[in-house]
């Protein structure tokens, strides 16, 4: 029992790493270079650095924020 429940335990938490990693294929972050039945992933530099810049873009406008709060 206790072998069977981890290996389906390990199926989803494989299958949601899966699921993560394509998203953030999708969304530029990382690319995938295929070797057999083996990706490896590594950040795509560029745009990890410009979704960085937007991202703490974003998050220094509290100055602003705070004025429009009631």
């Amino acid at each position: 029992h206790r072998v069977d429940r981890r290996q389906r335990q390990m199926c989803k938490e494989t299958a949601t790493i899966s699921q993560h990693l394509r998203e953030l294929k999708n969304a530029g972050l990382i690319k995938g270079t295929i070797d057999g039945t083996s990706v490896c992933y590594c950040i795509n530099t560029h745009n990890w650095n410009n979704s960085k810049d937007l991202l703490l873009a974003f998050l220094n406008q509290n100055e602003t924020l705070n004025t429009l709060c009631c």
